[in-house]
């Protein structure tokens, strides 16, 4: 059976309707925000690890010269 809205319930729907778009734009760009987030602690951690390294030679180079004597 078709049922027919009031035009109160319409405009109580669209209402609805407008709240769930604006939390969906609201979590797309939460999400969005993670993602860059995330993008650039990945290139900070890649950051780090770079510099990380040439330390960790230069740490292992001074424990060897200190054994050494």
């Amino acid at each position: 059976m078709l049922e027919y809205l009031s035009l109160e319930q319409l405009d109580e729907l669209q209402k609805r309707e407008a709240e769930i778009k604006e939390r969906e734009i609201a979590l797309a760009a939460k999400k969005a925000a993670m993602l860059q987030k995330q993008e650039n602690l990945s290139e900070l951690q890649a950051i780090a690890s770079d510099v990380s390294k040439p330390l960790a030679q230069r740490v292992a180079a001074k424990i060897k010269i200190c054994d050494m004597n």
